[in-house]
């Protein structure tokens, strides 16, 4: 069964009876952790029970295939329904899958936590064709899903959020699902039970620019053409870990923005009210920057830069080449005609 990116949620919520195996995956680790974890706590009814519930390591499955199977016949001591989770299988754990893919009923939900799977993997292309299982993708948050993730979470501490500090926290955070909850967490104990109403000032307080910090530099040094700033945010976001994959679709999303305030700044609007159309609104500590870049940028020279991004995505998952060397050609070419206006 394939799941959409839209359904996911409530997939997880309450996924069908006849589903016996349950694939997550996507380029957004926290958001597979978390789904993960909701469908196995959902599955447990909360019930703790060590002999209800076992991990396993993905890469290892290859090497005793059987196991799988094995499990999927075994009863919990209490007779109720036991989880498996499965962590980070590689492409060899097909294998042990297929025979549980057959079955019709199981003592056991598998729940299998995996990487950025792309179209072509067997063990992705599997699960979407099962009809007793399904596979789930997990892409990175968009504004707008972070947005419903934050007023959601602060509703169901009992507090309100006023509408400018929901969007400062959004543009501060990173599309990481698990550290955006973490933070709003944090804001949420920051403020209090009895806190009422939180504002940008509170999130000013309390939340650092998370994730955000290494990547903006990287895109806004990428955008503004300062080649040296660009090499020392590359660095710096290598160092902290963050995902090849991720600078390239943030430097994406960035030229998005930009193309469409480049496009009202052609038609005769002014810069402000340009950015005041965009959501979430641009950070105000970067407004300036920003505004010098709409200025800088054709709406055609934005275009092929949003082109050399595709096709950098493209090359990173296709030719073989290191990812890191191919986003930073990516970014100097982009640089370079931010400088020279092309």
């Amino acid at each position: 069964m394939k799941v959409t990116a839209r359904q996911a949620d409530a997939f997880v919520r309450k996924p069908p009876k006849n589903v016996v195996a349950v694939l997550i995956y996507g380029p957004d680790s926290g958001l597979v952790r978390e789904r993960g974890r909701a469908l196995v706590k959902g599955s447990l009814g909360g019930n703790d029970d060590p002999f209800r519930f076992i991990e396993l390591e993905g890469g290892k499955l290859s090497e005793d295939p059987a196991r799988i199977l094995d499990e999927s016949a075994s009863i919990s001591l209490t007779g109720e329904s036991r989880v498996v989770l499965v962590r980070q299988p590689d492409e060899a754990a097909l294998k042990a899958f297929e025979s549980v893919l057959d079955l019709e009923r199981s003592e056991a939900l598998f729940v299998i936590e995996a990487g950025d799977l792309g179209p072509r993997s067997g063990l992705r292309k599997a699960f979407e064709n099962a009809m007793n299982a399904a596979a789930v993708p997990c892409y990175a948050d968009d504004a707008e899903s972070m947005t419903t993730l934050v007023r959601q979470a602060v509703k169901d501490a009992g507090l309100h959020i006023e509408a400018p500090a929901v969007d400062d926290l959004v543009a501060r955070l990173g599309s990481d699902r698990l550290v955006t909850r973490g933070e709003v967490e944090k804001l949420i104990l920051f403020k209090g039970p009895n806190g009422g109403t939180i504002t940008a000032v509170d999130v000013e307080e309390s939340v650092g620019d998370v994730g955000a910090v290494s990547t903006d530099e990287v895109v806004y040094a990428t955008a503004s053409g300062n080649a040296a700033r660009l090499d020392e945010a590359l660095q710096r976001a290598f160092r902290e870990g963050v995902a090849t994959v991720a600078l390239v679709r943030a430097v994406g999303r960035h030229f998005q923005r930009l193309m469409l305030a480049a496009t009202e700044y052609q038609k005769g609007t002014t810069p402000k009210a340009a950015m005041a159309k965009l959501r979430p609104p641009v950070f105000f500590k970067q407004q300036n920057e920003f505004s010098a870049q709409m200025q800088r940028w054709t709406p055609h020279a934005v275009g092929r830069a949003l082109e050399i991004v595709t096709e950098a995505e493209l090359d990173c998952k296709t030719t073989g080449l290191p990812d890191a060397a191919v986003l930073e050609r990516a970014l100097i070419r982009i640089a370079a005609a931010a400088r020279t206006g092309t």
